[in-house]
C-alpha cells in the first residue's frame, strides 16, 4: 500500500471516529431523530469517499478534505491526520423507547484487548459494518421498517471506548489549502440516487419530485433547483451577459421545450415560432455546456448535469445520466490537474480526463453509431420528441471539453471499435473521429455508399430537430386555450 493511500485511509478513520463520537454526544443531549439521521447520512458519504479512494486516491482525498470542511462548519469537527482509534458503532434502528444496550461478554472483552486490529484492518471493519447495516440510525416511519426488514440478519456489535473529540483549529497553511480547494470546485455535481425514498420528505425541485413536464409548479421548482444548486457556485464569476441566461424563467422554458412542451412568456401565454426549437436547443447547449467552461472561470470547470432537465425516474433520464457521469469525471480531471499545476505537483489529472473520453467513445460508437445492436441502449427507441434532448445531452459538450483537450494536450484517445476482417483483430478508432463522424453524418454516408444508395444524407440531429418542431406545432395548433394551468 503506498503512502498516499495509507494516509488517506487514516484520515478517513479519524473522521469516522469523530462522526461516531459526535453521534453519541448528540444522542446524550437528547437530539432529535432528524439530527441523528443527518449524522448517519454523513457516515454514508464518508463510506463512499473511502471506497472511491481505492480507485483514485488523489481525487478522493480532495473530496475528503472538502467534506471535512463541511463537517467543520456543521459540527465543529476537523480532519486531523494520524493514526486512528477505536470508536463506537451506531446501533441498528435507533428508538429511544425500545433501545436495548449491547451486551458484551467479559471473555469477549478480554479477547479484544489482547487482539486489537491494525488501523487498516480497523478502517475496513468500519466500512464493512456500515455496508452490512443498511438500516443504521434510521428510526423514522416506513423507512426504518423497510431497512430493518432488509437487514434483519445483519447486526453490528462492537466494543466501545469512551473518548473525547479532539477539535483542532486549522493552521495558516491548512486555511490556505482550504481556500485553494474551494477555488478549484472539487465537489461532485452529480445528484445522488434516491431509491425507495419517502417522497413526502423531499422539497419540490429536488431529484424525485419532477414527474410531469406539463405541471407548471414542478417545472419551475426544478428550474429554481438547477439555478440554485448548479449555477449558484460560479454565477458570480460570469459576465452580466452570461448571467442573463441563468434565470428560473429561461431554464423552465428550456425544460419544457426539451421535453416536448411549448414555452411560455411572463404572462403564461405560449410562445411559438418557426425557430423555437433552434433557439431553445442552442440555449440548452449554452446553459449546460458552455457556461460551465466559460473563460471567465479561469480554467476551472463546473459540470451542470443534463439529466436534471427531464422528468425523474425515466429510462431517458437514466440514459442521459450515464453520459453526465463521464462529463463529471472529466470535470474532476480538469480541476485536479489545475490544482496540481497550481501547486507545482506532478500532474496526473489528465488520466481521469482520458478515461472519461474513452468511456464516452464507447457509448457513442455502440449506442449512437451502431444503435445498440450489441445490447446497449438504442436512443432511437425513445419517443421522437425526446431524441433532440438526448442527442444534445450526449454530444453538445464534447466539442468544448474533450475535443479541445485532445487538441491542446496532443493526446487523442482511441478505443477498440472495429474488426479488421483480414487479420480478425480489433482495431482502434479515435474518439474525436467517432464524434465528428456521427455529428456530421459521415458514418451514415459510408454505410449508404457501401449499400449503393444516395450518400447525400443529413445528420440525424436535423431529423431530431424537425421531429420536435412537428410535435410543438401540432400542440400549438390543437390547443384549446393560450395559457398553462
Amino acid at each position: 500500500m503506498n503512502n498516499e493511500l495509507l494516509k488517506f485511509e487514516k484520515d478517513c478513520e479519524n473522521l469516522d471516529a469523530a462522526l461516531h463520537d459526535k453521534y453519541y454526544e448528540l444522542e446524550g443531549l437528547g437530539a432529535s431523530d432528524k439530527e441523528l439521521n443527518d449524522l448517519v447520512d454523513e457516515m454514508y458519504v464518508l463510506r463512499d469517499i473511502y471506497k472511491e479512494g481505492k480507485e483514485d486516491v488523489i481525487g478522493a482525498d480532495l473530496k475528503l478534505k472538502r467534506f471535512a470542511r463541511e463537517l467543520k462548519k456543521k459540527y465543529n469537527l476537523v480532519l486531523v491526520s494520524g493514526l486512528g482509534r477505536e470508536v463506537k458503532a451506531v446501533p441498528t434502528g435507533i428508538n429511544k423507547e425500545e433501545e436495548k444496550p449491547v451486551v458484551v461478554k467479559e471473555a469477549e472483552k478480554e479477547a479484544e484487548k489482547e487482539d486489537k486490529p491494525t488501523p487498516g484492518a480497523y478502517l475496513a471493519g468500519i466500512i464493512a459494518a456500515s455496508i452490512a447495516c443498511g438500516g443504521i440510525g434510521y428510526a423514522i416511519g416506513n423507512e426504518l421498517k423497510k431497512k430493518e426488514a432488509k437487514n434483519a440478519n445483519h447486526e453490528c456489535e462492537m466494543e466501545t471506548e469512551e473518548e473525547n473529540i479532539n477539535v483542532v483549529e486549522p493552521t495558516v497553511e491548512e486555511s490556505i489549502n482550504e481556500k485553494l480547494e474551494d477555488e478549484f470546485n472539487l465537489n461532485s455535481s452529480i445528484e445522488p440516487e434516491h431509491t425507495n425514498c419517502d417522497q413526502s420528505s423531499l422539497v419540490l425541485g429536488e431529484y424525485g419530485t419532477f414527474l410531469d413536464a406539463t405541471n407548471k409548479e414542478q417545472v419551475e421548482a426544478r428550474a429554481k433547483y438547477i439555478v440554485d444548486t448548479y449555477y449558484g457556485p460560479f454565477m458570480g464569476k460570469l459576465t452580466d451577459y452570461e448571467r442573463s441566461f441563468i434565470t428560473v424563467e429561461n431554464v423552465a422554458n428550456v425544460i419544457r421545450v426539451m421535453n416536448g412542451e411549448l414555452p411560455v412568456d411572463a404572462n403564461g401565454n405560449v410562445i411559438m415560432n418557426a425557430n423555437i426549437v433552434d433557439d431553445y436547443g442552442q440555449t440548452f447547449t449554452y446553459l449546460f455546456g458552455d457556461l460551465g467552461s466559460s473563460p471567465n472561470l479561469e480554467g476551472i470547470y463546473y459540470n451542470v448535469p443534463a439529466y436534471m432537465f427531464t422528468t425523474d425516474g425515466t429510462e431517458l433520464q437514466a440514459f442521459i445520466k450515464r453520459y453526465d457521469e463521464d462529463y463529471q469525471k472529466m470535470t474532476e480531471g480538469f480541476n485536479v490537474a489545475a490544482c496540481q499545476r497550481y501547486n507545482g505537483e506532478n500532474i496526473d489529472g489528465g488520466v481521469m480526463v482520458r478515461e472519461a473520453i474513452a468511456s464516452l467513445g464507447y457509448k457513442y460508437w455502440n449506442e449512437w453509431c451502431l444503435k445498440g445492436v450489441y445490447g446497449d441502449t438504442n436512443p432511437y427507441n425513445f419517443e421522437a420528441k425526446y431524441r433532440l434532448y438526448a442527442f444534445l445531452s450526449c454530444f453538445a459538450r464534447y466539442g468544448q471539453w474533450a475535443f479541445e483537450y485532445n487538441l491542446n494536450a496532443m493526446q487523442p484517445v482511441c478505443i477498440d471499435a472495429c474488426i479488421n476482417y483480414s487479420t480478425k483483430e480489433i482495431e482502434k478508432l479515435n474518439v474525436n473521429e467517432i464524434f465528428w463522424g456521427y455529428c456530421n453524418a459521415e458514418w451514415n454516408k459510408v454505410i449508404a455508399q457501401a449499400a449503393g444508395i444516395e450518400s447525400n444524407i443529413d445528420p440525424d440531429s436535423v431529423y431530431f430537430t424537425q421531429d420536435l418542431l412537428d410535435e410543438l406545432t401540432w400542440k400549438y395548433n390543437n390547443m384549446n386555450c393560450m395559457s398553462l394551468k
